[in-house]
């Protein structure tokens, strides 16, 4: 509808100039000075430049470039929908697809069913069960950081004299009910303490000379029972037969069953699992073991003093390697990728801020005044901002790409934390800046060329003055990205959830050693 004529520097030189005493703001013989003046009012001002156009920029040219259009043919300066449909569009495709990725990804990094085997189903931490301290710990362990991956019976059955309620001699179903229903009620799910208590009064009377329990119309079973069976019940803490040679190599077996040798202790302790430990403790026994099969991973073998010691993957994943989870090659590894990801994520918060604080600062007009652009050398010159126009840029622009961005930082900075080795943690940063990507994939693949031809190469900078100035600010981002960098890395690995809780809960559910409960019973 009008001519393009060439921008050259000596032209863009006038213009500025041109827009400047318009305003009449300066004086006009300061403003021929030197190219020192003009080079000092472009480092002292925030601009919008079409040529660095992304799919928020086009959002903010598109609808003033259609309006003007509009204006200088129709002589109508009143927004219409069609103005915003095609940027709109694209607007709405552009947060559901980094917010729909986003939440796919966070799903993945979600620790998800292992951080509950650890710390709410089949372990959980001591302290965090202060109401079974005096009934299933000592009132010593309210601080304790130790994990508990027992069945809470097999735990009394160390600590008997807490089941003989009335000191009498022996354990009665009175007493497993009532101590049952109070377990329930401080939170425990495995509590079916009646049915534990008559396989263990059928088998005492079965298995021992002397036996008073009873299991027919008198239940109940003899104290005496958890004196003679301790050794039985103490290969029963592992909860998995394959860590009997684990055991046997810490010297723990030789001192249940000293008249054995090596082997026959390792092989008396794995048939101990089925002969006894399932046969009296049942299914909340055998549901432990299961969770320690299906969480630990595949078993590797090594030979130690004549008996096969079990090391599980999912222990090695978190400790006792150099590149495991706890360990300083990952530590460091995981450091720089999250300083990194916070300088990306950084450049886009500064991009945001530019962009709000020119829409902000830009001067407001009626939507009805179609003053409020000219063309100058060719190029759309936008003077004020529409007010329907503002609003939108403000709300639909630069509110969601804010909190795009703050979505995405939170979501990287956790996909790369649940990351479990070193090959992954590359692969993950590397399809984390795909992500960031997606915004200028949909302005190169749905609007590209053709709209930068119409909209963008015809339209001319937009800018602000500013006051902002020093190279302090670069020392600002700096500490704000080492301090998050720094802060995150702690509260991953510190926090009572936290990696360093997950590797010490896995070395208990798994290998039984580590900040283990069950080690702490068998020193009693």
């Amino acid at each position: 509808p009008f001519l393009r004529t060439p921008v050259t520097p000596m032209s863009k030189i006038s213009r500025i100039l041109r827009r400047i005493t318009s305003n009449g703001s300066e004086d006009s013989a300061s403003l021929m000075s030197d190219a020192e003046t003009l080079d000092e009012a472009h480092w002292h001002t925030r601009q919008l430049d079409p040529a660095d156009a992304d799919i928020y920029l086009d959002a903010l040219w598109g609808p003033l470039y259609f309006k003007d259009e509009r204006v200088r043919q129709e002589g109508d300066p009143i927004p219409r929908w069609s103005d915003y449909r095609m940027v709109g569009l694209f607007l709405i495709l552009n947060l559901a697809l980094q917010l729909g990725i986003a939440f796919k990804i966070y799903q993945l990094s979600e620790s998800g069913d292992l951080e509950t085997a650890l710390f709410d189903s089949a372990c959980w931490r001591v302290s965090s069960r202060p109401g079974l301290l005096g009934v299933l710990y000592p009132q010593s362990m309210a601080d304790s950081s130790e994990f508990d991956c027992l069945d809470p019976i097999l735990t009394l059955s160390m600590i008997p004299s807490k089941l003989d309620l009335d000191q009498n001699g022996y354990w009665s179903i009175d007493e497993a009910a009532s101590l049952g229903r109070t377990l329930k009620d401080k939170g425990s799910q495995m509590t079916n303490f009646s049915a534990v208590l008559i396989r263990m009064a059928k088998y005492d009377f079965k298995n021992r000379i002397g036996s008073k329990s009873a299991f027919k119309q008198m239940q109940h079973v003899d104290m005496d029972f958890f004196k003679h069976f301790r050794g039985n019940i103490e290969m029963c803490l592992p909860i998995d037969p394959n860590l009997c040679g684990n055991l046997e190599a810490r010297g723990r077996l030789s001192g249940i069953l000293p008249e054995m040798d090596a082997e026959e202790r390792v092989q008396a302790c794995r048939d101990n699992f089925d002969s006894f430990c399932k046969r009296l403790y049942g299914e909340d026994y055998e549901w432990i073991h299961h969770a320690s099969s299906q969480y630990c991973g595949e078993s590797t073998l090594e030979r130690k003093d004549s008996v096969n010691v079990v090391t599980y993957d999912a222990v090695s994943i978190y400790k006792g390697q150099p590149d495991s989870i706890v360990g300083t090659t990952f530590m460091s590894f995981l450091v720089l990728l999250l300083f990194i990801w916070g300088m990306l994520l950084i450049e886009e918060f500064r991009a945001i801020y530019n962009l709000m604080y020119v829409i902000w600062y830009v001067p407001s007009i009626e939507d009805s005044n179609a003053t409020f652009a000219s063309i100058d050398d060719g190029k759309l010159f936008v003077r004020r901002l529409p007010k329907v126009h503002k609003f939108f840029a403000i709300f639909c622009i630069g509110l969601p790409r804010l909190v795009i961005a703050g979505v995405i930082l939170v979501v990287g900075a956790f996909f790369l934390t649940a990351t479990n080795n070193l090959q992954d943690l590359v692969l993950n940063s590397t399809a984390l800046c795909f992500l960031i990507e997606v915004d200028n994939m949909i302005h190169a693949a749905f609007l590209g060329e053709a709209f930068q031809k119409r909209v963008t190469d015809n339209c001319d900078v937009i800018q602000v003055e500013t006051s902002a100035r020093g190279a302090w600010q670069s020392y600002v981002f700096l500490a704000v990205v080492l301090a998050t960098t720094a802060g995150w890395t702690a509260w991953s690995y510190f926090h009572p959830r936290g990696l360093l809780a997950i590797g010490m809960g896995v070395e208990c559910l798994c290998h039984f050693d580590g900040n283990c409960f069950g080690k702490t019973l068998l020193s009693l």
